[in-house]
């Protein structure tokens, strides 16, 4: 999951329609899966990564990694897979629809061969 999460920060950050998604947001998101725990920050118009949390958390979202991995590629919708029992989400309906938003658009469009290699080296570590 740390490999997905280092692409959807290049490529928020690299998209300039993305980033002024971003600015005048400031929000910290605590991914909580069973490969363990990470921390997305929002702030000046940027997503960036942390270990831990040096703030408040805004919202916190935990499932198993797999539905994690689905949902930062934006292929289920972050509200969706509440409602379905997949995943459990903390937040404000505000902050979750701009997450569902940003997950989405992040991946899901443009030629993602990163993610396409990493989707073939996992489904060839689990044959």
């Amino acid at each position: 999951m740390q490999r997905i999460l280092h692409i959807l920060v290049d490529e928020v950050n690299s998209r300039g329609h993305l980033s002024s998604l971003l600015n005048g947001v400031k929000m910290s998101v605590m991914l909580d899966s069973n490969s363990g725990v990470n921390v997305l920050i929002i702030e000046n118009g940027k997503l960036g990564m942390e270990e831990e949390a040096d703030q408040e958390i805004d919202a916190y979202i935990s499932g198993k990694e797999a539905i994690m991995k689905e949902l930062l590629m934006g292929r289920i919708k972050l509200r969706a897979a509440r409602k379905n029992g997949h995943l459990q989400l903390k937040s404000t309906i505000r902050n979750s629809l701009f997450l569902e938003s940003l997950f989405f658009l992040a991946l899901t469009s443009g030629n993602h061969t990163e993610i396409s290699k990493l989707l073939v080296d996992e489904k060839s570590v689990s044959c």
